[in-house]
């Protein structure tokens, strides 16, 4: 059995990433794994007028860049986490899936733990599945957590 030294978990900053954050964090308290939390900014509708333009995208870029740094500090205190905790925010053009699994191969992941936010129909037409996407492309093993609030919420539609 291969020994798992290191958790990737991207994180949204939804409900449900924070979910499989928490996950996350009791398989690496059971091996004594670390905890590598991974934001992705996706800029392909931000920067859109290139480098030599007026309109000030960089300044924007870089606002953002430090609104999602602050967030993603402010929920590693929040965990309080009793294992090794690193993080990082990637901002890129490229696919959001294809940067997670770049982010776990480049930091040496074992596993990546990702939460799935249940979407089905138009929504997953229209949004597509990050996570789907990350269980086909990754080079690692892919465990998916499935938020249960939309199972319940779900459960209590149905049952209208």
């Amino acid at each position: 059995m291969t020994m798992i030294q290191k958790i990737l978990v991207p994180i949204d900053f939804s409900d449900a990433s924070k979910e499989a954050a928490e996950q996350a964090m009791e398989l690496c308290k059971a091996f004594n794994a670390e905890l590598r939390l991974v934001h992705v900014r996706d800029l392909s509708g931000l920067v859109i007028y290139g480098e030599d333009s007026l309109w000030p995208g960089r300044n924007l870029e870089q606002k953002t860049n430090d609104t999602a740094r602050k967030e993603m500090d402010k929920y590693i205190q929040e965990l309080k986490a009793p294992v090794k905790v690193t993080s990082v925010v990637v901002s890129t053009n490229r696919s959001v899936p294809q940067m997670i699994c770049d982010e776990a191969d480049d930091s040496g992941a074992d596993w990546i733990v990702m939460s799935t936010h249940g979407r089905t129909g138009i929504d997953r037409f229209v949004m597509g599945s990050v996570a789907e996407r990350v269980v086909r492309n990754a080079l690692c093993p892919v465990l998916t957590v499935r938020w249960h609030k939309f199972q319940v919420h779900n459960a209590e539609k149905e049952a209208a």
